[in-house]
């Protein structure tokens, strides 16, 4: 299976912690490039001080001392920088690929709950969750296996890729949940998004393996700040988590919209409001059963 495009503007997962001056150097210049800046800082320096140790002790042949620190530079410093930094370079490979891995769901390859949290904590201002559950998930887990399960995740993760692509930063919250970060977006636009992406799913089938084509549509919930009434990025997780439930008791398939200019979630009587067909099994379906 092929590897989602998982970069989003404007949020993205940092591609590491911060580091120090020599892995930059690694990083920037390579080991080799580095090792000769080491050796050329080195043999300058053990030239000056070569110089002014045989100055100051009166030696009046200052060339046999210059010759003897240009070997001990070209010889010794190449061997110790070398080994140290092709050190760092192992290191800093080993550590970026342990950063990604912690911040990327290994089934889908979307970043996971931690990368979304972080990218939480940069945003400011406007911004938008939508929390996307995907409908009687446990009828296909059940029915065909928890193997045509993962694919069928696999699939409903490229098809919301391709649908936020660009747009935020979408992540798998874990079991059948997804989340999408949107930073700078209003409410009618996350709602846009949102509307358009349950649409998607639910007039297009899945084609997993050998198995008849599979009609899955998706609850979500949407919870969104404006710079009049902030919230931090957790409390909006919060919300949209509500919204998805509220979403599944409305028959799901649909799309409902937090008010987060209260204290409570949306209910039936609140500005805020559900869309959709508010169906989670189409006529393409072919599981049954409750979930």
């Amino acid at each position: 299976m092929q590897e989602f495009d998982t970069r989003t503007a404007p949020l993205t997962i940092n591609s590491g912690p911060e580091v120090g001056w020599l892995r930059r150097l690694v990083r920037r210049a390579g080991v080799w490039w580095g090792t000769l800046l080491f050796v050329a800082v080195g043999i300058v320096t053990s030239f000056a001080i070569t110089g002014t140790a045989m100055a100051v002790a009166g030696l009046p042949d200052m060339m046999i001392g210059y010759v003897c620190a240009l070997i001990c530079s070209v010889t010794l410093v190449p061997l110790m920088a070398g080994s140290l930094l092709s050190l760092i370079r192992r290191l800093d490979e080993a550590e970026s690929q342990l950063y990604h891995l912690a911040r990327t769901d290994e089934l889908t390859g979307l970043p996971n709950r931690r990368a979304l949290i972080e990218a939480g904590l940069r945003c400011s201002g406007p911004r938008a969750v939508l929390m996307i559950d995907v409908d009687y998930f446990k009828r296909i887990n059940d029915t065909y296996g928890h193997q045509i399960g993962d694919l069928v995740l696999y699939e409903v993760a490229g098809r919301l890729a391709s649908q936020f692509a660009r747009a935020g930063l979408l992540c798998r919250f874990g079991g059948e949940e997804f989340t999408v970060l949107l930073n700078d977006t209003d409410r009618q636009s996350a709602y846009d998004l949102a509307e358009r992406a349950r649409r998607n799913m639910a007039e297009t089938s899945l084609q997993v393996a050998d198995l008849p084509a599979l009609h899955v549509t998706v609850s979500i919930g949407i919870a969104a700040t404006s710079v009049d009434h902030s919230l931090a990025t957790d409390k909006l997780i919060d919300a949209a988590d509500r919204e998805v439930y509220r979403a599944k008791h409305r028959g799901r398939n649909c799309v409902c919209l937090a008010d987060t200019t209260t204290d409570q979630p949306g209910s039936d009587e609140s500005p805020p409001y559900c869309s959709g067909h508010g169906s989670g099994a189409g006529p393409n379906t072919p599981v049954s059963g409750a979930a």
